[in-house]
């Protein structure tokens, strides 16, 4: 769907904003927008698996093939792009070297789960330098490969599914305050598993043509009380860290904390709402805004913003004696999204589109004879 695609690239948008000045008033909050991702994959993927188990017609080579042609040539062509970038930077360490093999398998601080209670920002220190955000995509590709199996095991009856969700909410939460990193599948499902359970509620509403407006009317109503709990979650943080920040202060760690660990759930339920609000209401306002061409363009090349983003302020910073663009000049930060608008483009048009062509070898549904 065309909104879902606008709703991609603003997430790419935000996340890139918060990278370039983490500390804005403004954009403190936008590196949640991951969480976007994950409900938007959780839906998508999940929609995809439902309707191949419902109609036994699933091709699971073909469905890892699929995700293989979209994720691996940019990841692949951004890890060892940092590589090189780290190297020349003089952070050559032996350390760097074992998060590189760990990361050709998409295993990034998976080691952290025999270590609760390790710092994410001394974590992060000791990783690639510049490849941090690719926890995310790690986190993806593990979902990719344990959803069909845990789907094939418990069933795509609606009270099937709802339960994995809880199980996922519950797991992931005790995981994320007993102190395990936040950059795991185990630590970051929330947002997977809000976006599952959107997709027998969007079977439910397709189940009846001739009452539509009611069913949506009641979806209306589940996607409400998930979005106000999130607020309910996420306010108070808001009132607590907006305020320091448009100030100029810094804001202390406790409350740092509290309010990240808080924004993964309140955040995710949000978003939940608001993808579950634009599957029920199609041709709403915000539907239509999410699906003008720019915005839907920003969505086509979101992956590659994504990654390429942070290389490129790192560049910057290398140019620039290590200053961060944030700090710099006006015309530092244009050519900062100019770059990497660019890149992602280009990566789109040379890259991307040439690997997703491949997929018609693969399609995701057996033919029925």
């Amino acid at each position: 769907m065309l909104p879902f695609d606008g709703l991609r690239g603003l997430a790419a948008l935000g996340v890139a904003g918060f990278h370039l000045n983490p500390v804005s008033p403004y954009l403190f909050w936008a590196w949640t927008l991951v969480d976007l991702f994950f409900v938007l994959s959780g839906f998508l993927i999940g929609s995809i698996l439902y309707k191949g188990f419902k109609d036994n017609s699933l091709n699971l080579k073909s469905f890892w093939m699929r995700r293989i042609l979209r994720i691996w040539p940019v990841y692949y062509l951004t890890l060892f792009t940092v590589l090189a970038m780290s190297f020349l930077h003089g952070s050559g360490a032996v350390h760097i070297i074992g998060h590189a093999i760990r990361s050709l398998f998409f295993l990034q601080f998976t080691g952290a789960y025999l270590h609760p209670g390790a710092d994410w920002n001394g974590v992060l220190k000791t990783f690639i330098p510049f490849f941090g955000h690719s926890w995310s995509i790690a986190t993806e590709e593990q979902f990719y490969l344990l959803l069909p199996i845990f789907l094939w095991l418990v069933g795509i009856r609606a009270r099937s599914i709802f339960l994995l969700v809880i199980a996922a909410l519950v797991i992931s939460e005790a995981l994320l305050y007993g102190g395990f990193v936040p950059g795991l599948l185990g630590t970051r499902m929330q947002g997977l598993a809000l976006g599952l359970l959107l997709v027998p509620l969007s079977r439910w509403l397709a189940a009846d043509q001739e009452h539509p407006a009611s069913r949506r009317h009641y979806a209306l109503v589940i996607i409400a009380v998930g979005a106000v709990a999130g607020l309910w979650i996420m306010v108070p943080g808001f009132l607590h860290v907006a305020p320091l920040l448009y100030s100029g202060q810094a804001v202390p760690p406790d409350l740092a904390r509290a309010f990240s660990l808080d924004s993964v759930m309140g955040m995710s339920l949000i978003y939940f709402g608001i993808v579950g609000s634009v599957l029920a209401y199609p041709s709403s306002a915000l539907a239509r805004v999410l699906s003008l061409p720019p915005v839907v363009y920003l969505g086509s090349i979101s992956y590659a913003l994504y990654m390429f983003h942070v290389p490129v302020e790192a560049a910057l910073m290398m140019l620039r004696g290590g200053r961060p663009p944030a700090q710099d000049t006006i015309w530092v930060q244009l050519a900062f999204w100019i770059i990497a608008i660019g890149l992602a483009h280009l990566s789109k048009v040379m890259i991307e589109d040439r690997f997703n062509a491949l997929k018609d070898r693969y399609p995701v549904y057996n033919r029925k004879n």
